[in-house]
């Protein structure tokens, strides 16, 4: 029945990010090749470790989630979801896993040692199989909880990260114990693909005759194939329309919202930088342009003068190339020829 004091929302929930909708379109091919992988869980044998990875908005949080919460309609298995944004130290990853399984209580104390939250959840891994999401897996700080979690019985591995290479410079022995992963690209969706995801999410989230089949088809060419972005721009223009108590989404909602959505997700981007990766975006916005020798030069007397410990080669190179990834800055060359500057 519907909300007689709503003209354009149905359900808020249906158009935000973490909604897990019962069919996922487009995706037919990753859902039977992660289906697959986890299909030994049934039998209480190990599933085999997956690694989605492309673009933003490619629907690969939404069928990590959708594919274990189906499974667990038929396996006795636990799961945990760990965003590695939020979560980037061996220590949080450990806390988090820990606190989804219900350990809040013994493991809530400060200081308490990485060592014997390890030995928490062997203990608790002896009652059954986990499976663990690491979204945002790029974006550890602390490598080396790939290598505890591998070396565990009864963990599978489901890793998230847009960029496919993100292995390619990470300890030997930590990929060389990744290298049996099946791995699944996400391809952006086309811009008719996408309107067939939000034609289902209008169908769920709003009420008839709210938005019309133009309008979503005009959200689906602007959203430049990412699902995310398009369902927040038919969320937004939404939420205005109700707000002025409008009987249908106008056109000049739908034209206002994509600024507002790309300005919110860079505000949200540089507030969850370290202060590393702040310290070198600075360098490069100063600049214009940075040779990446000249770079870690600068970098280097930065930190030292503000009193903090600076991050070693590799590190840095990882934070820059996120900061790559986040296109808030750019980059050419290899190596030692590499370049960074300003999008724009």
């Amino acid at each position: 029945m519907y909300d007689v004091q709503n003209r354009i929302i149905r359900n808020l929930s249906a158009l935000e990010e973490h909604f897990i909708p019962s069919r996922l379109l487009h995706r037919e091919g990753q859902l039977e090749a992660i289906r697959d992988d986890l299909q030994p869980l049934i039998n209480r044998r190990d599933m085999r470790d997956v690694f989605l990875y492309g673009r933003p908005g490619t629907g690969k949080t939404c069928m990590a989630r959708y594919v274990v919460e189906e499974l667990k309609k038929h396996a006795s298995v636990k799961s945990c979801y760990v965003n590695c944004w939020h979560n980037s130290s061996r220590f949080r990853v450990l806390y988090s896993i820990l606190e989804r399984m219900g350990e809040v209580l013994a493991i809530h104390r400060k200081g308490i040692p990485t060592d014997e939250l390890l030995d928490i959840l062997r203990s608790r891994l002896k009652a059954g199989h986990c499976i663990v999401i690491l979204d945002e897996v790029d974006k550890l700080e602390e490598e080396g909880i790939l290598y505890d979690l591998t070396e565990m019985e009864r963990i599978g591995l489901i890793l998230i990260a847009n960029n496919p290479e993100v292995f390619f410079d990470i300890d030997a022995r930590i990929r060389s114990r990744l290298m049996a992963m099946d791995n699944i690209e996400f391809p952006s969706y086309t811009a008719i693909e996408l309107a067939d995801i939000l034609k289902d999410r209008a169908e769920l989230g709003l009420l008839p005759n709210a938005i019309e089949k133009r309008q979503i088809e005009a959200i689906a060419e602007m959203a430049g194939g990412d699902a995310r972005i398009a369902i927040d721009i038919m969320r937004i223009s939404a939420e205005d329309a109700e707000s002025r108590d409008l009987d249908r989404i106008g056109d000049n909602l739908l034209a206002k919202a994509l600024p507002r959505i790309k300005e919110k997700d860079l505000e949200k981007a540089v507030m969850a930088l370290n202060e590393h990766q702040r310290v070198l975006l600075g360098i490069v916005k100063a600049r214009q342009t940075a040779k990446a020798s000249d770079l870690y030069e600068e970098y280097g007397k930065k930190v030292s003068e503000a009193g903090i410990k600076a991050a070693n080669g590799r590190t840095l190179r990882k934070y820059m190339e996120v900061l790559v990834g986040m296109k808030m800055i750019g980059a050419s060359g290899e190596g030692r020829w590499r370049e960074y500057s300003i999008n724009g």
